[in-house]
């Protein structure tokens, strides 16, 4: 996977990803795999698409020596 940060607040560069496919089917068969996997693969489309994210919950708990404040 290839990617970076840049800017403040810092904010995702372009991904990109390298695959290695090795199999008992012609190139070119598995060369069709890898293109139909990439364009229907959740994650990769998610990003791509600009999925909004948010925080849904948080459960936070003090550690021990502090004190609960209201």
């Amino acid at each position: 996977m290839h990617g970076d940060f840049t800017g403040n607040p810092a904010t995702s560069t372009d991904i990109s990803y390298d695959v290695r496919v090795e199999g008992d089917a012609p190139a070119r068969s598995l060369r069709d795999l890898v293109d139909r996997v990439d364009a229907i693969a959740e994650i990769p489309n998610s990003l791509r698409q600009g999925t909004a994210v948010r925080l849904h919950r948080a459960d936070v708990a003090a550690t021990t020596g502090h004190t609960p404040r209201d």
